[in-house]
């Protein structure tokens, strides 16, 4: 017995609309090796098609939004736990970094001018987070001052986007940093 699949878009005569459809075929063989028939089985795929095409849109979307960023990062609110850092973040001990609590403390002792640091610290902290989407916000935005290692200071823009996981019900942000120094100075 041969199986053989193919995933094919089929528009129907009554419209514009397109189904997904899986067509799964198998031979069945006579004792002498010749093919005596072929049944045939189609699905319709169209709910997993169309999920994969939002996720693909939504990753193209992700990148075009993460092209000029300099950190990155995927922050389980309820639990403390960064899940994913990239940039400027990621080149910090990897081992400190596993609660956002921590990376908070960090990023506001040793990275953020002074003139900003309550400004950071009411914009985001876990308890700022939970604050801002409690009170219905989605996306939250704060412009402030970055020094670098060497004892430079540059003009960031930190967004915050909150998303509520369906199965957990944790609360979740994605992070991204840009430098908008040479906007902030002309």
């Amino acid at each position: 017995e041969e199986l053989a699949s193919k995933e094919v878009q089929i528009r129907y005569r009554q419209g514009d609309e397109y189904t997904w459809t899986k067509a799964a075929l198998r031979t069945i063989y006579r004792e002498n090796g010749s093919p005596q028939l072929a049944i045939g089985i189609l699905e319709d795929i169209s709910k997993q098609k169309e999920a994969e095409q939002a996720y693909k849109k939504e990753e193209q979307y992700r990148q075009a939004m993460l092209a000029d960023t300099l950190a990155y990062g995927e922050i389980n609110v309820t639990k403390d736990i960064v899940e994913k850092v990239s940039g400027l973040w990621a080149q910090s001990d990897s081992q400190e970094l596993l609660h956002y609590d921590r990376l908070f403390k960090i990023t506001l002792e040793n990275r953020v001018y002074s003139l900003d640091k309550v400004l950071y610290e009411t914009s985001f902290s876990r308890e700022a987070y939970f604050k801002a989407y409690s009170a219905g916000m989605h996306e939250i935005s704060c412009e402030y001052r970055r020094v670098d290692t060497d004892g430079n200071v540059r003009w960031m823009l930190q967004t915050i986007h909150f998303l509520k996981e369906a199965d957990s019900g944790d609360l979740k942000a994605i992070i991204y940093l840009k430098d908008i120094d040479d906007k902030k100075r002309e």
